[in-house]
Parts: structure tokens; sequence; C-alpha cells
């Protein structure tokens, strides 16, 4: 089964991620987390337009409108006091990793995907720590992405895994593309983190 292949593959390079963000033991103030926030939208913008272009997407009943987090990103940013022409200017992530095939596509999805899991956490976390009420239009968006849907959202997904047909070498390249776009996280994030 692809998706426990995935799990055993990606868990190196989960866990260091996790441990260089630790967001839930670290101290917030809405400057960290504007930046914070700026650094996922050059993420993003770089790793989900192409990830989501697929057209397999549609044919295995995915919704990709619905699991962009560009626009919950903007809002948030929006909220935090950035005008479009700044979030225009905000650097981009470069070296993300490609998402050209649906196999490539898969595993960064994968990463994204699993990442609305503990969006849940930290946007409790946040609204405690920096005052903000969960909501589409205050400050939240990203992290909560799916609210109450992230379960249902995530085993839909984790489905299209369990149902995806790829040749060994297709499923070699969907480990290998979530494994590069955990690091590719871990990289960009680096900085601020």
């Amino acid at each position: 089964m692809i998706l426990q292949r995935l799990r055993d593959a990606t868990r190196p390079d989960h866990e260091r991620l996790e441990d260089h963000i630790d967001l839930l033991g670290r101290p917030w103030s809405m400057p960290f987390y504007r930046s914070l926030l700026s650094k996922f939208y050059g993420l993003y913008a770089s790793i989900e337009p192409p990830t989501f272009s697929h057209a397999e997407w549609e044919k295995m009943g995915i919704d990709t409108a619905s699991r962009l987090k560009l626009p919950s990103l903007v809002r948030d940013l929006h909220f935090l006091g950035l005008s479009d022409a700044d979030i225009a200017a905000l650097p981009l992530f470069n070296e993300a990793p490609k998402a050209d095939t649906f196999a490539s596509a898969l595993g960064c999805a994968y990463v994204m995907e699993g990442s609305t899991l503990g969006g849940q956490i930290i946007s409790r976390h946040l609204k405690q720590e920096l005052g903000l009420e969960l909501g589409p239009d205050n400050g939240l968006s990203f992290f909560a992405s799916y609210g109450s849907e992230v379960g249902p959202k995530w085993r839909e997904f984790t489905g299209v895994l369990d149902f995806y047909q790829g040749s060994e070498a297709e499923q070699t390249e969907l480990i290998e593309s979530a494994v590069k776009a955990f690091q590719a996280f871990d990289r960009w994030l680096a900085d601020i983190l």
C-alpha cells in the first residue's frame, strides 16, 4: 500500500521539519506571525498551482478549488495589514519540488494536505496566544483551513492514494516528491524559525 510506504519514507524528514518548526513551543507575536505567513505564501505560491493543475484530480473526484490554500494566505495577510502590492512583492521559493507529473503532484499534495491536520492545533494555539478568532476573515484562515472538515478531507485524499494505480516507477516518484517537499518546507522556513 502506497500510503504506508509514503509515511515510512517521509517520517525522518517530517520529524525533522516538526522539530525545526516547533510552532507550539515558541513565543508568538503579530510581526512573527506576519513573517511566517509571508514565508508560507512564498512556498505555496511556488508549489500549489502546479500541484493542483493536473486533470487526474478531477478524474479521482477531488475538487481542487476547495483545497487551495493561497486564497486563505492572502486573506490572512490582508488581515495582518499587507496590501495586494505587498503580497505580490513577497519572495517566492524558486527551489520548490517539481509537480509536473501526477505522481509528483500527489507527493507534494501529501505534504500540503497533511499539514492541515497540524494546522488545526496551531490555529487553536494562535487563538489563545494572539487573541485571533477562528473564521475566514480573522487571520486564521490558513492554519484553520478546512475547519471541521479536516478529517473528512484527509480521508478523501488518502483514499486517492489508496486508489492510485501508478507503476512502481511512478510510486517511487510520488514518494521522492513527498520527501523533497518536506525538505523544501524545511529549507524555506529555516531562516525564520
